[in-house]
């Protein structure tokens, strides 16, 4: 969601890729084997810009996250619209993702709880859990809505 390239580099030469391209897989990377990551490059955000995320663990297991969920809001000071809207959600497909569709319920609107639930239903809609569907689809739900409530809460 923060537009994030990565640096890579090998004896040869080196590239940059968005880091959407560089999981294409359950534990795969678009790394050749010679590569490493040297650097990670971040965007500044517009003013007016916050994000957060939310996520959900197994109490069992440390590091393995059953479904997560990123956004990055931009807002107009003086109304309250949404300028900008990004959200990315992990462990609900292969791999992470963008939730296009439920960003363009966001963007250029005024949002408020009934439009907060109806991102939050595009989003789950737009995802393809590998396992536990109905459950991941529900926290999916529920873990963007309180990401969007928490980053409109930093912008204020």
């Amino acid at each position: 969601v923060l537009e994030t390239k990565l640096k890579l580099v090998h004896l040869y030469g080196e590239r940059t890729i968005p880091l959407q391209e560089f999981f294409i897989g359950p534990f795969q990377t678009a790394l050749d084997p010679q590569e490493i990551v040297v650097e990670v490059q971040v965007p500044k955000p517009a003013l007016y810009t916050a994000g957060s995320y939310q996520y959900l663990h197994k109490a069992s297991s440390v590091g393995e996250t059953l479904v997560g969920a990123a956004v990055l809001l931009t807002m107009d000071p003086k109304d309250s619209t949404c300028l900008e809207a990004r959200i990315g959600l992990s462990s609900v497909a292969p791999t992470p993702i963008r939730a296009k569709v439920a960003e363009t319920t966001l963007k250029g609107k005024r949002i408020d709880a009934k439009i907060i639930r109806e991102a939050a239903q595009v989003a789950s809609d737009e995802i393809q859990p590998r396992s536990r569907p109905w459950y991941r689809k529900e926290m999916t739900k529920v873990l963007l809505e309180r990401a969007i409530l928490q980053a409109m809460e930093k912008i204020r």
